[in-house]
Parts: C-alpha cells; structure tokens; sequence
C-alpha cells in the first residue's frame, strides 16, 4: 500500500474498513451485527451493557444513528422511561453518558427509600401494653400518689428510680423522651374529689 501510494492512506475511514477487511475473522462483522440487532441490558449495570456494546459496534460499519437506536432500544425499561424526561441526544456518547446518569440516580434514590424505611421503624424503647394492662390504675403508696411502676413486673426499687431520675428515664414505662406525668401508657389519674380521704 505505501509504495504504490494507495489513496487509502489519506483517508481513515477507508484505511479501517480496508484494514478489517484485511485482518478480521470471517464472518465476524455479520456474528456482531447480529448480536447488536439482539443485544439487552438485562442483569447487567449500564457500563457492563456499554463495554459488551462497545465491542459489538466496533466490529461493524454501521453508522452512529444505527448504533444510538440499538443502545437506546436494549437498555433497562426504568432507564428508557426516565430518558422520555431528558433531553434527547443523538450521539452514542452522549446517550451512554445519560444512561450511567439515570442509573446512578436512580440507586441513589433506592437507597434514600431504604434508609427512611428503616429509620421510620418503631423505637425498641416504646412499650406497648396490652389493653388490659392499659387500663389498669396504677399501684398508689401509703400517701395516695401512684407508685412509679415498671409495666412489666411491679413496683420499682429505691435504686431502680433514682437510676431512671438519673437517665431521664420515665418512672412509669421506662422510655425515653417523656416523664411520668406524660406518660403515654400511664391510665388518667381519678379526679381529687373521688380521692378525698375522710378526715
């Protein structure tokens, strides 16, 4: 070719077709012309789909507009509807470059959902009582104030309510983020007239 000055070589379209030609497989263009016209997303993360379609296209001739309806047609469907949204490119790169975008916006909105899922969990620290248990009055001491009572198993020892005081515990269920006087599984206290001791 270079000593018969071959107009090829001032030309690098014709110098890479002539030099497939030359040095490919028989049959290797028509092999990757199918597997494009065939090629899917699947499993697959988008870079993995443009390495596998990388390779594919750079065995054949087709023109860019071929490749961009191919790319565009084997993506994910979740990619290929956020596309409508965006606006539409006409070159291989930039729609491979969109594609990685939505992909990487769309796990970063997966895991959003599952972080609030797991913080919109109960508190372990809450105590649900069964109905009976709610509204049962609560133990009073000998001056008539209600004892401060561990919901599960009695009245609390001297050391066990100066330790919740401590914590800022609630004297009645044990939680944090209220006190006794708040306390949501506490039942109402009677009103003084029906406490009234004889004199």
């Amino acid at each position: 070719m270079v000593s018969s000055n071959d107009p090829v070589l001032s030309d690098y379209s014709a110098f890479v077709t002539r030099f497939k030609q030359m040095f490919s497989r028989p049959g290797l263009e028509a092999s990757a012309e199918e597997a494009l016209c065939d090629i899917q997303q699947g499993s697959q993360d988008v870079l993995q789909y443009i390495t596998r379609f990388r390779q594919l296209a750079a065995e054949t001739t087709w023109v860019e507009r071929t490749l961009v309806t191919l790319f565009r047609r084997g993506l994910k469907e979740e990619i290929k509807d956020e596309l409508v949204h965006s606006t539409r490119v006409e070159d291989l790169r930039g729609l491979m470059d969109q594609a990685l975008s939505i992909e990487y916006h769309l796990q970063e909105r997966r895991m959003e959902k599952r972080r609030s899922r797991g913080s919109s969990q109960p508190s372990t620290s809450q105590v649900y009582l069964p109905r009976s248990e709610e509204s049962r009055p609560p133990a009073r001491d000998i001056e008539g104030e209600p004892m401060q009572v561990d919901t599960t198993r009695g009245p609390l020892s001297a050391s066990e309510r100066e330790d919740r005081r401590k914590k800022g515990l609630c004297l009645y269920c044990g939680s944090a983020g209220h006190m006794l006087r708040t306390c949501p599984v506490r039942p109402p206290r009677p009103s003084g007239n029906a406490t009234s001791h004889p004199l």
